[in-house]
């Protein structure tokens, strides 16, 4: 009798964890990565960016939001978290030198609109006693990936464009 029951659960067993792996499910295939276009070219104006933090819920996934607010992940993503695509691009626009301005910028939003058809990025700028926060907006044509790419960079671009008026203003 206990050689049965042994038999029997033993089987069991087998059966159970070998059909698991019959059953299994296809891979799901990797999500899609999206970068900012590169930065077109240097500006001419030097800076040094003292701190650039994200504050948005938006990661490496990217993020839609919707008519009733719901945040939804897209199937694409970005290469690299916000504050790291950030970073990259304006050390790109920007030369560093000892005597720059320094600036922090704080991401608010970085996320895409799916009510309005637009990418949002939202920043708070900081250079010494001056804060200001902004949201920049780009249309949409479509929901792809290389969609939200494309009008991510002219956010992103508008935001060089107010960090240089800064500069100018000091």
């Amino acid at each position: 009798m206990k050689k049965i029951f042994w038999c029997l659960a033993s089987m069991t067993i087998l059966l159970t964890t070998g059909g698991c792996w019959l059953l299994q499910h296809p891979a799901p295939r990797p999500d899609e990565a999206y970068d900012l276009a590169p930065a077109a070219k240097q500006t001419g104006y030097s800076c040094r960016f003292s701190r650039i933090r994200n504050l948005s819920p938006a990661g490496r996934k990217m993020l839609c939001r919707h008519a009733d607010n719901r945040i939804s992940e897209s199937h694409a993503s970005w290469v690299q978290d916000p504050e790291s695509l950030l970073a990259r691009y304006l050390a790109g626009s920007f030369p560093v030198t000892p005597d720059a301005p320094q600036i922090s910028v704080t991401i608010l939003r970085f996320e895409l609109d799916l009510a309005r058809s637009q990418a949002v990025l939202s920043a708070e700028l900081a250079a010494g006693a001056k804060i200001q926060r902004r949201i920049f907006t780009a249309d949409l044509q479509n929901t792809s990936g290389a969609d939200a790419s494309r009008a991510m960079t002219l956010c992103v671009e508008k935001l060089v464009q107010t960090i240089i008026t800064m500069i100018q203003e000091k």
